[in-house]
């Protein structure tokens, strides 16, 4: 009913304006993009930080985890779903949000897989390769929850990842 509704208004918004030789109303979405970084840096959210999102845990260690909270300095209150993340996670994701930060949110950020891995210190066999495919798959299905007093976030830390193995090519979006 609801839908209807506001079908109808924007239809008699958009007749009213007709009457009046003005073109329908139109909202365009304004594109937002994270605060550009130097090269040389890279950035992540105050709470991933101050929060053991990404534990000095060995792999091998790795637990599911669903909905718990997460160990976090000051206020934060940070809550997590998914397989548990270790540094060399954060070092993908670190990577991730550097190279999408010249995109605005939502839009594909695209790059070669063998200069992803030069980026972060790793070498180009097949084992990495197979390494980094995992890495983005552990991001990809991560939940994570962020409150601060009343507000809260919800998302997963990579939102979507499409590849060319041939090429060598990777598409994803933070």
């Amino acid at each position: 009913q609801q839908q209807e509704q506001i079908k109808n208004y924007r239809e008699s918004r958009d007749k009213q304006r007709a009457e009046r030789g003005l073109p329908p109303f139109e909202l365009q979405p304004v594109p937002v993009q994270l605060t550009l970084w130097p090269e040389l840096v890279r950035g992540t959210p105050n709470e991933f930080i101050r929060s053991a999102l990404f534990p000095a845990i060995q792999g091998k260690t790795r637990r599911y985890i669903k909905g718990e909270l997460v160990a976090s300095l000051k206020a934060d209150n940070v809550k997590f779903t998914g397989l548990q993340l270790d540094q060399s996670d954060f070092d993908v994701w670190l990577q991730c949000t550097h190279l999408a930060r010249v995109s605005p949110f939502g839009e594909k950020c695209l790059f070669k897989k063998n200069a992803f891995l030069r980026a972060i210190g790793r070498s180009n066999g097949k084992h990495d390769y197979e390494w980094l495919d995992g890495v983005l798959i552990r991001l990809q299905a991560s939940f994570v929850e962020v409150r601060k007093g009343n507000k809260w976030v919800r998302f997963n830390l990579i939102e979507r990842v499409a590849g060319d193995d041939a090429a060598g090519l990777v598409a994803l979006t933070v």
